[in-house]
């Protein structure tokens, strides 16, 4: 299991990772019904970071692997997402987890790259919070409009850790 998320309604999704030297397309993005685990979209290597706008309307989903964020149109009552479009794509960028914040702006934690972005509800990136840990991995807003990001430092060097000593916590 990799990233998780509540929808608008309290329903549980989450997304899978394969972590072979090198991965295939066998993970997939899930939502636990009725305790019971249904996939809803295959093919992923790690299907990861989900959010959705304000009015629940829309679901984002990161693809980390393919360095591409989507969005679906959303079913509120039924959980069911259609209309799966590319919402942005960049090569080498890696987005991880994903939030809304109130004004309706997406803002992606970037593994590997120091920073959260943030896009408006058209995808047009508007700015940057850079970070003092490289391995950015989810992040969210409280309610009163605190940041919280998580880190990682799997995979670092001794020396990588020690230039970014705050990676694999939730830097200030």
């Amino acid at each position: 299991m990799n990233d998780g998320k509540l929808d608008p309604a309290g329903r549980l999704w989450v997304g899978t990772i394969n972590t072979a030297d090198e991965p295939s397309g066998t993970a997939a993005l899930y939502v636990v019904l009725n305790d019971r685990l249904e996939e809803v979209e295959g093919g992923y290597a790690n299907a990861n970071g989900k959010t959705w706008s304000s009015d629940g309307t829309v679901m984002y989903h990161a693809d980390t692997s393919r360095g591409t964020i989507c969005t679906y149109d959303y079913d509120i009552e039924t959980g069911t997402p259609s209309n799966k479009r590319v919402f942005v794509r960049h090569e080498d960028w890696n987005p991880d987890g994903l939030s809304i914040d109130p004004d309706g702006n997406l803002l992606v934690a970037v593994f590997g790259g120091g920073r959260v972005e943030v896009y408006s509800h058209r995808g047009d990136r508007m700015s940057d919070i850079e970070l003092p840990a490289p391995n950015d991995t989810s992040c969210d807003l409280a309610e009163d409009g605190t940041l919280f990001v998580t880190t990682a430092f799997d995979g670092m060097s001794p020396e990588a850790r020690a230039k970014a000593p705050q990676s694999g916590a939730m830097p200030l």
